[in-house]
């Protein structure tokens, strides 16, 4: 891994923990009645939650291949987080991390993956076309 390819993805990784901590600060100032905070922050949540997804299936593939993702394998696993979460999950396992049963989604985290995943799918372009 090169210098400029570790500073790429130190960069990656600040643009991700930025999105994540906007959406903090979004989903906390956001109200009924002035929305705009709220879609900010499913705005930056499901950018940030897409980017850490694609940058665990980047490092897997380094991990194994020596080689990163291309900008079209990137493209083609697409914005719908659920899609993104499935093709990580195997990888828990595969790198000896172990997650309890009580670590899952509930009911509450699937219907949020599921919204956020129709957000960064669709919604966050509703006001451009």
């Amino acid at each position: 891994m090169s210098p400029n390819t570790f500073t790429q993805l130190q960069n990656e990784g600040f643009l991700m923990q930025g999105c994540l901590k906007a959406s903090l600060s979004g989903i906390l100032a956001g109200t009924n009645a002035q929305p705009g905070p709220l879609y900010a922050a499913f705005f930056n949540y499901a950018i940030g939650m897409e980017r850490l997804l694609k940058i665990l299936l980047l490092l897997d593939k380094w991990h194994r291949e020596r080689k990163f993702l291309t900008n079209e394998e990137l493209k083609a696993k697409g914005h719908k987080l659920q899609n993104l979460h499935q093709d990580v999950l195997p990888l828990f396992q595969q790198y000896g991390v172990t997650c309890d049963a009580s670590y899952g989604p509930d009911k509450i985290n699937a219907e949020l993956l599921s919204f956020l995943s129709d957000f960064a799918n669709g919604s966050r372009y509703y006001n451009l076309n």
